[in-house]
């Protein structure tokens, strides 16, 4: 089980294109620390992201805002091909500057959006463009690249109808615990717990748990609580202990062994690298 930065960008956006002839699930717990935008643009996916679950088709426009847990794993078919933006805060700074922080964060909570085929069409060419000056990568080469951007933005703003989640009833069930799970990590959850909320047994639960959202339980679980010591450490003043105890580790040894296997680096290492 791992939760890991890919890319570690800062500053700036990367884009990365991809595809991939075999079913295929991604094969950890996944997070950033900068923002990320994903067009599918054939093949067919199943996207759990913070607590939700999507089923993306063509021409769906998913935003995953940074240090959110996210999957994808295997919906129907074989292959799919999808386009990757990935922005950091210093472009979320110029976005807002340009189009106004109530756009912006519009677009970032937007979580799965269904668009018009010509639209899908129009971004998918903004995202081919993204990918040319990337590789020419000159003087002005990141205006051009953000100007595209901002076009799939408003293009997104303007068309995008926000997709529903997933709905039946095993899916919202394990979706309800997800939720629990994401507001009382801090404290004991134990997977009989979980089960009972879901009022399924434990062994079924389990299953379906990771079938529907592409996570163990217990994987899920810790990936909640180093999101949560994530921001501590970032963000406050608090010891390695008084975070350990905070986000519901057994021991401050525990957490600063399970924290380097995760992020590959101490709790303290992250801190120097990542705080204010």
């Amino acid at each position: 089980m791992a939760v890991f930065d890919v890319p570690l960008i800062t500053n700036g956006l990367i884009i990365e294109k991809k595809t991939i002839s075999h079913a295929s699930d991604m094969p950890e717990m996944h997070s950033h620390i900068c923002h990320e935008l994903y067009f599918l643009f054939s093949g067919k996916r199943r996207y759990f992201v913070g607590h939700n679950i999507f089923d993306v088709a063509p021409g769906n426009l998913v935003i995953i805002p940074k240090t959110e847990l996210h999957k994808t794993s295997v919906l129907e078919g074989e292959g799919y091909e999808r386009f990757v933006l990935y922005f950091a805060d210093d472009t979320i700074e110029e976005l807002k500057m340009n189009l106004g922080e109530d756009a912006v964060s519009e677009f970032l909570s937007c979580g799965c959006l269904v668009l018009p085929s010509e639209i899908s069409k129009k971004i998918e060419a903004n995202l081919e463009e993204i990918l040319l000056e990337s590789k020419r990568n000159d003087s002005v080469s990141h205006k051009l690249k953000l100007n595209l951007f901002q076009n799939i933005i408003l293009y997104a703003l303007r068309y995008g109808k926000i997709k529903d989640k997933e709905t039946n009833e095993a899916s919202d069930k394990i979706q309800e615990v997800a939720r629990f799970i994401s507001s009382n990590f801090y404290r004991e959850i134990t997977l009989s717990e979980c089960a009972r909320k879901a009022f399924m047994e434990e062994t079924y639960f389990s299953k379906k748990f990771r079938q529907l959202t592409g996570f163990g339980f217990k994987e899920y679980l810790i990936g909640v609580r180093i999101k949560a010591a994530e921001n501590l450490l970032s963000n406050s003043d608090l010891s390695i202990c008084e975070i350990s105890e905070k986000c519901g580790f057994s021991s401050s040894n525990y957490f600063g062994d399970i924290f380097k296997k995760i992020k590959g680096c101490s709790p303290s290492e992250w801190r120097k690298n990542f705080g204010e």
